[in-house]
């Protein structure tokens, strides 16, 4: 049996979403992608695989995550 790993060092998780290191990097920066596990080097495969579900639209993002105005229009929907 072959496990695949969930933990992921920079240039893997790069390689994972198709972008150079320095591509991962700069997407962290700008809150694209998610950065290492606090207190690690290392980056979570189900959190990359979550973040490029809510920019492919696959999952929406969670109510809390949104700006108020988002908020109000999500609530106009439920009604």
């Amino acid at each position: 049996m072959e496990l695949k790993p969930r933990g992921l060092k920079l240039k893997e998780a790069a390689t994972y979403v198709g972008l150079s290191v320095n591509g991962y990097r700069n997407a962290v920066k700008k809150g694209i992608l998610p950065g290492p596990i606090p207190g690690t080097s290392i980056y979570d495969l189900h959190k990359i695989d979550e973040a490029f579900d809510q920019l492919s639209g696959i999952i929406k993002k969670e109510k809390s995550s949104l700006d108020p105005y988002e908020q109000w229009l999500a609530s106009q929907d439920e009604d």
